[in-house]
């Protein structure tokens, strides 16, 4: 079946190519991280370490109809990791990483060496897109990898448990693709059905690894609304998104409940974000925003036990209390530079880490960037087997990073 697929795609292409449209683009990206790691009883870390990682891009696109384009994203990712940074930035298994990617198959991530640990000199590589996509009159069609992700909330979504973002994560431009087939269905301006089955790396074990969601938005007394039902992992997420403007001022809910599929320890648990966002005259964006994390514990000692449970294992869950603050703005410094602060706060233990950033556009379609990862609160820690921690504080733990990165776009 396959094989036959592949077959009809090349087919495609060949027999068409002299009237279709073809494009190539991508960007070239360069992350340099300076990383203070925490004190940490019973492990010897380094007062200092670091990475150096590189991300060139390809992206070509080809439509030889109106109704049918091809795309594809390949990354070529060389990367030089410190002393202990593997440590820092958490181990992954295969497991964990199917969990994150939702991907049948993959292409060999490391390219050399064969033997990579987690620490010194990587190739890399990651196709990241590989998709076709279908426009016809009643719907639109998109078979293969691709990006799947929802909500409106601006630092944590609850919705969205496919393949999200950390709150600190540094290339965020783009979302990881997943492999699935997906549909989208009109239902007028601004309002449509999507559905998508994303059959995940055990696809042969049906309910084992995949996903399937549905989700409706409709557009109602001036109102984005948003439903979604989405079953993964054998775990069931409903959830809702609303977001409308009031006077001048961007408003949105964003809330999911997940009913797992473990009982017991792994409960069923309700999370929500609401915020409000403002553009001032002089182009300052400011927003903040609540969020409430009902998988999360109120006890700073029960953090680490905590983390056993299928929410952080499973569903995209990362915080660890049940409630935060979050707040941020940006600023135009002149019309080529830029300014942004990002700041969370556990109102639990009352810890922050804060995000700063400055963007330099010295060139068309080439950026410089300067920026940090800060937190703040109590920083004691305790070691058990690796880098885990008991009581005191969420953020307080983390370790500070200074960041530098350079992209060009093309």
């Amino acid at each position: 079946m396959k094989s036959i697929v592949l077959i009809s795609i090349l087919l495609t292409v060949v027999f068409t190519a002299s009237a279709g449209d073809f494009g190539v683009g991508g960007y070239f990206k360069n992350f340099n991280t300076v990383v203070y790691p925490p004190k940490v009883e019973g492990i010897s870390l380094p007062e200092i370490t670091g990475a150096s990682s590189y991300r060139i891009n390809l992206k070509a696109t080809y439509s030889p109809a109106d109704f049918l384009t091809m795309k594809v994203s390949y990354d070529l990712m060389p990367r030089f990791t410190g002393e202990m940074m593997n440590l820092l930035e958490g181990e992954t298994d295969e497991e964990s990483q199917s969990i994150a990617s939702y991907r049948v198959g993959d292409i060999t991530r490391v390219i050399s060496p064969g033997d990579y640990d987690g620490t010194g000199f990587a190739l890399m590589q990651n196709l990241d897109r590989a998709l076709i996509a279908v426009y016809l009159p009643f719907a639109d069609i998109e078979l293969g990898r691709q990006p799947i992700a929802w909500g409106s909330a601006r630092m944590v979504n609850p919705t969205d448990v496919i393949s999200p973002f950390s709150f600190d994560d540094l290339d965020i431009e783009e979302r990881p693709g997943v492999d699935a087939a997906r549909i989208r269905i009109p239902l007028g301006m601004m309002s449509e059905i999507d559905a998508g089955y994303l059959p995940g790396y055990k696809f042969n074990d049906l309910h084992i690894t995949d996903a399937i969601f549905a989700r409706t938005k409709l557009y109602f007394l001036e109102t984005d609304i948003s439903a979604t039902v989405i079953s993964f992992w054998d775990n069931t997420l409903y959830g809702i998104d609303l977001a409308r403007a009031i006077g001048g001022a961007g408003t949105w809910i964003e809330a999911a409940h997940v009913e797992p599929r473990a009982v017991g320890w792994h409960t069923e648990f309700f999370r929500l974000t609401a915020g409000a966002d403002y553009i001032l005259g002089d182009g300052t964006y400011l927003f903040g925003e609540y969020h409430y994390n009902g998988a999360g514990t109120d006890d700073p000692d029960n953090y680490l036990t905590n983390t056993d449970n299928i929410a952080y294992k499973e569903c995209g869950v990362y915080l660890m209390g049940k409630h935060y603050a979050m707040a941020g703005g940006a600023h135009p410094l002149t019309p080529l530079l830029g300014a942004s602060l990002n700041c969370m706060w556990n109102l639990n233990d009352y810890s922050a880490i804060f995000t700063p950033n400055l963007e330099y556009n010295f060139a068309q379609d080439v950026y410089i960037s300067l920026g940090a990862n800060l937190g703040f609160g109590k920083e004691e820690i305790e070691s058990s087997g690796g880098l885990s921690f008991t009581g005191k504080s969420e953020f307080g733990i983390y370790p500070d990073m200074w960041f530098m990165s350079f992209r060009v776009y093309f």
